[in-house]
């Protein structure tokens, strides 16, 4: 008899979990990535081949999980996590397991995304840890906690308040406490060949006086087969103890697809230098704009940071660069690119550079793809920096579902 109950609570058991799963499933989309990545890179640091320290060989590794689970009608949860990011054999045989024995616990584990967007007819709006971005993600591209507001109609208008820093605690008693935000607001307008965007940001630090601020204009159009966009940033404020915040900044780019199999395109960059403010390249910077690593490991290459500032000398850019894109086959496609840049203001330093990419991708079976990028920069710096030549070799094993 006992048995026999047993076996009658097992089944309304599965009747009741079945429909559950069912209807879990039909609210919950799940997405992702794996991927494992190798890199061997000399010089990039200090451009001088007598010392290893900055010759680096290495492979990471990444398992990235996208989940949206709908609420209900126009409610939905989202959530991205990143598992076992960290380079192999930097805990021996323990590297890609939860701990603290390196330090990078945040490394092995991090809830990257987790928001609530509520989506109307006449207004989305988000609230949580989110992604957010202006124009080319070039001056305000930033994930943190906060509140996003955007609008349905010809003109977007979008505005978002994010809480960088809470201070040492949540009161704002005293100046350790106070806290540091960031606010921007944007107006977009598109059509079927055109787009612009008019948008301000600000970082504003209460504990320091601090401010950083950009206002923006960013475009693209179609003219003819050629596509174009730009963007022109202008940056403002100061570190409140006296040393003021500047920078203008320019992005063009152009390109058209001449054939079937190859896209031919140009870059232009400049950034305007100065002797005695530090001149301002971005508000926030999440990494998700790097055109002068193009190539199949674009953002995840590392050469520098900007072509606006590549040394971080202050002295501004100017910079042109070539790129194309070839697809040999329905698997095979590569990308190549040649950059020049130099200083715009001489009166800080004065250096010029040629950079070379090369890559390729193949796909080894559907969403699963292998890749590889070469990289060589040659500096002539006068004297300001050690001239030794940079190169690196990356590859990555990658599959996506």
């Amino acid at each position: 008899m006992k048995m026999m109950k047993l076996l009658v609570a097992l089944l309304v058991m599965a009747g009741l979990v079945a429909p559950a799963v069912a209807i879990a499933e039909d609210k919950l989309s799940i997405s992702g990535e794996f991927r494992v990545f190798g890199f061997s890179k000399e010089n990039y640091t200090d451009f001088d081949d007598d010392g290893d320290a900055d010759d680096l060989n290495f492979f990471s590794q990444r398992l990235r999980l996208y989940s949206k689970y709908a609420v209900t009608e126009g409610v939905t949860i989202h959530t991205r996590m990143d598992f076992g990011e960290s380079t192999w054999g930097d805990e021996g045989q323990n590297s890609v397991r939860f701990d603290n024995t390196d330090g990078l616990v945040d490394g092995e584990f991090q809830l990257d995304r987790a928001f609530l967007e509520i989506d109307k007819e006449y207004v989305n709006f988000r609230a949580g840890q989110q992604y957010y971005g202006f124009g080319n993600s070039i001056a305000v591209d930033h994930q943190g906690t906060g509140f996003r507001l955007s609008t349905k109609s010809p003109v977007v208008f979008t505005a978002f308040w994010n809480k960088l820093d809470e201070g040492d605690a949540s009161t704002d008693e005293g100046t350790a406490n106070e806290d540091r935000d960031m606010y921007g607001a944007s107006l977009k307008y598109k059509a079927d060949n055109f787009a612009a965007e008019l948008f301000y940001a600000l970082d504003e630090n209460d504990a320091t006086d601090a401010e950083k601020s950009v206002i923006g204009l960013a475009a693209n159009t179609k003219l003819g087969a050629v596509n174009v966009k730009a963007e022109l940033n202008v940056f403002d404020g100061d570190d409140g103890a006296g040393t003021d915040y500047t920078g203008t900044q320019l992005y063009l780019d152009a390109n058209s697809a001449i054939s079937s199999a190859l896209t031919l395109g140009g870059s232009v960059f400049y950034a305007q230098g100065d002797d005695s403010d530090v001149v301002l390249t971005e508000v926030s910077d999440f990494g998700s704009w790097l055109p002068w690593e193009y190539g199949y490991f674009e953002t995840n290459y590392g050469l520098y940071d900007t072509s606006f500032d590549p040394f971080n000398s202050n002295a501004g850019a100017i910079s042109l660069m070539g790129y194309g894109a070839f697809k040999a086959s329905d698997d095979l496609s590569f990308k190549a690119s040649i950059q020049y840049g130099a200083e715009e203001d001489d009166d800080v330093c004065e250096y010029d550079y040629m950079s070379y990419n090369l890559s390729a991708n193949y796909v080894i079976a559907k969403n699963t793809t292998v890749f590889a990028q070469f990289n060589y920069l040659d500096l002539d710096s006068d004297g300001e920096y050690e001239d030794d030549p940079a190169m690196g070799i990356a590859a990555g094993l990658k599959a996506t579902f």
